[in-house]
């Protein structure tokens, strides 16, 4: 099976097309055509509403009023972006045509999201002001930032949800839909008690102290001598990679002694999870063994031929959900699994450590089901909370809407697989779980240097002190 991934939408990178003239009746069509989609094929929308304390399907539906206020195409292509970001989910999400922003988008703001609270993590000067680093968000548009956040839902893709506080989060919630197009947000940062506050302009950008060197996050593999660890970088699930891991490890391992193994997946946003899959097999030395399970909603609008290809069950049976108020779902997979090792493995007897941190989804997600699948192995999980429903997903649904001609995805499946309770629902925990504070992620922006080469890693890498510490 592949598996595919939306990359995630950090500055939006939009393109220009025709619009479509359509007629107010035509929007109305679309739009209840796109609500119907959304309500029967995203699974995750009644588990989220539950989690979350509100009935997402009924806030969606609330926009359908906004198409009175604007007929022309580009409303309905806000309402529909809208829909699609309110499922708050990396798969539901417009693939085209796509609208060109009335303004530039330079504003990029360096923020970091701890216990509950943003900091600045880069200084910087805008309008003649120094921010210097470790400045608090205290207020977005003169509110406190909590209570504007959490109503982003609809303007800022894949907003991410603070499960300990219950709340929502973004690190860069000034790049929502409603503060592009307005061009402006204002912001207050505290100092000391002291409070400066300024409107930025989407349009304009900050002067940061120290620029970043630029450097290229790159695929490898490497072996650092020091530590005899083998080290395993992968910034991307790309389905062309899946063969490239195979042969660098098998090359890198020859004629060393490795007690440990590193597969680093941070900022790894997806791709296909054989790629994942290919670098667990040619490092373990056993089978793994797990209980796959992937729900959906009823499978009738599913083709014979996707469920082939994604290998569902032959016969589709229901689960009812006691910790979810006893939801039903659709059992599309529920069977064991077992992931041999490759005839070529190195067979690898130590610890293998994934790390992944708030940045990951999808196929990148998924990769931590082997550290999941036995709590007593050799494969060991490090990460931070992402905030998202994670694990391994099939392939999303292509939609067309058939007045406007607007492109949208949505993914027909969610991962049960070693699903238990709320708290492991979204498969985003860990065995070490990492929260690096504002200092640690000052230093990663301001080191000279390759920050996934081997200085870096032992000596400042908050992810890596788990690896070296542990005999």
């Amino acid at each position: 099976m592949r598996f595919i991934t939306i990359l995630f939408i950090l500055f939006t990178s939009l393109n220009i097309t025709a619009q479509t003239a359509i007629t107010k009746q035509q929007a109305y069509n679309d739009f209840d055509f796109l609500v119907d989609k959304i309500e029967t094929v995203n699974p995750s929308i009644k588990i989220k509403s539950q989690l979350y304390g509100y009935s997402i399907i009924d806030s969606i539906k609330s926009y359908r009023k906004d198409i009175e206020k604007d007929t022309s195409f580009e409303g309905l292509y806000n309402i529909v972006k809208k829909a699609l970001n309110s499922c708050l989910d990396g798969h539901s999400a417009i693939t085209g045509p796509f609208l060109l922003y009335k303004n530039n988008i330079n504003l990029r703001l360096y923020l970091n999201y701890y216990n509950g609270v943003y900091f600045t993590i880069r200084p910087f000067t805008y309008n003649g002001q120094h921010y210097p680093m470790g400045g608090k968000l205290v207020s977005i548009n003169g509110h406190s930032s909590d209570s504007i956040i959490d109503t982003l839902q609809p303007y800022r893709y894949m907003l991410r949800h603070d499960h300990t506080r219950n709340k929502f989060y973004s690190e860069i919630f000034y790049l929502a839909d409603n503060y592009i197009q307005q061009n402006r947000i204002k912001l207050g940062f505290e100092y000391n008690s002291t409070v400066i506050t300024d409107t930025f302009y989407i349009d304009k950008a900050v002067d940061f102290d120290n620029p970043i060197e630029h450097f290229e996050d790159t695929k490898k593999v490497t072996y650092f001598d020091s530590l005899s660890i083998l080290y395993i970088r992968v910034p991307t699930m790309d389905w062309a990679n899946r063969n490239f891991y195979k042969k660098a490890i098998k090359k890198a391992a020859k004629s060393r002694t490795i007690k440990k193994v590193v597969v680093d997946v941070r900022y790894n946003s997806g791709g296909s999870s054989v790629t994942g899959r290919n670098i667990m097999r040619m490092l373990i030395d056993k089978p793994i063994k797990h209980h796959t399970k992937n729900y959906g909603n009823n499978p009738q609008f599913l083709t014979k031929k996707y469920k082939k290809l994604h290998g569902y069950n032959t016969h589709i049976t229901t689960d009812t959900i006691g910790f979810l108020s006893n939801s039903v779902f659709y059992k599309f997979i529920d069977r064991p699994t077992v992931i041999k090792p490759f005839k070529q493995s190195i067979k690898h007897k130590g610890p293998i450590y994934i790390i992944g941190n708030e940045w990951i989804y999808s196929a990148a997600g998924a990769i931590f089901q082997f550290a999941n699948a036995n709590s007593s192995d050799n494969i060991i999980s490090i990460g931070t909370r992402t905030g998202h429903m994670l694990g391994e997903f099939s392939d999303p649904l292509h939609f067309t809407l058939p007045n406007s001609g607007i492109n949208f995805i949505i993914a027909p499946a969610i991962d049960f697989t070693g699903v238990t309770n709320t708290q492991n629902l979204f498969l985003d925990y860990y065995n070490y779980e990492v929260t690096p504070t504002p200092a640690q992620q000052q230093c990663r922006y301001t080191y000279k240097g390759d920050i996934y080469g081997q200085d870096y890693l032992i000596k400042y890498d908050p992810y890596f002190k788990p690896v070296i510490i542990n005999k």
